[in-house]
């Protein structure tokens, strides 16, 4: 269980800037967990969002299969969503997003 907040802001839209009825603004806060997913395999990224997945060379015809495995180390269920680019010669198994259980402790 952890705390969070945050600040909502809204603006009258060519309001006067110097009245105090221009805008809103009010703290929102809350408890609650968030899922803790983590990213396993691969391990090596291509840039700070973007996972390496490395194929072998192939002959035409032939097949590889690369996993991708994700843990949840957080005390709830999280689901992740795979968005997939358009691309012939890649593809998914079977579907592009799983509930993945909470660790059990």
């Amino acid at each position: 269980m952890a705390s969070y907040s945050g600040l909502f802001q809204a603006y009258v839209e060519n309001g006067d800037a110097n009245s105090k009825k221009n805008g809103l603004k009010f703290e929102l806060k809350g408890s609650g967990v968030l899922p803790t997913l983590k990213l396993a395999k691969p391990t090596e990224w291509e840039n700070e969002n973007t996972p390496l997945l490395k194929f072998p060379k192939l002959r035409k015809g032939k097949r590889a299969i690369e996993n991708i495995v994700i843990q949840n180390d957080g005390v709830i269920p999280g689901t992740v969503k795979f968005d997939l680019l358009a691309n012939p010669n890649f593809k998914f198994l079977s579907q592009t997003s799983y509930t993945i259980s909470a660790k059990l402790f």
